[in-house]
């Protein structure tokens, strides 16, 4: 798989997680594996029903979308990428990273609003790094350096 491919399936997986994630928080069901963190309920593997179903399947999504952004990372430090990509694949990870633990003090705080709303704010830069990826990348896989903005001279 390209990265330019790859790269859209985690910007699709994310903005699942992102609507997910609004679906646990609307549905009340954020602490529906209790205070525990990365158990749930005690268990990997809980007993799926109401509110441990709705925010397992959230955990589930967010760990399927972390091996597919570190795959992708991977990819582009394997590519002859510029230093800017390598550098925003670079700032995916910790994004990705952060992400996880502020997901984790969610849980463990018993969801403080504060924290939530950085969980988000975390979740929109990870998909904006993702989309630069995307945009920036070359359907045969190469990332190419384009400026961000373009006179109408330099495009022709």
């Amino acid at each position: 798989m390209t990265i330019k491919r790859l790269a859209l399936l985690t910007i699709l997986l994310t903005y699942l997680l992102i609507v997910f994630g609004g679906y646990v928080a609307s549905s009340k069901s954020g602490m529906g594996c209790g205070p525990e963190w990365p158990l749930c309920n005690g268990d990997v593997v809980p007993t799926l029903h109401g509110d441990t179903l709705i925010e397992f399947t959230h955990r589930v999504i967010g760990a399927i979308l972390g091996i597919v952004s570190f795959i992708l990372f991977a990819k582009i430090l394997r590519t002859n990428a510029n230093q800017s990509a390598r550098t925003v694949g670079y700032w995916m990870i910790v994004l990705l990273i952060i992400q996880v633990m502020l997901g984790a003090i969610v849980v463990l705080k018993d969801l403080p609003t504060s924290v939530i709303a950085g969980h988000l704010i975390i979740a929109l830069l990870f998909l904006t790094s993702l989309i630069w990826i995307w945009r920036r990348t070359e359907e045969k896989g190469d990332i190419r350096h384009q400026p961000a903005f373009q006179s109408e001279k330099q495009k022709e």
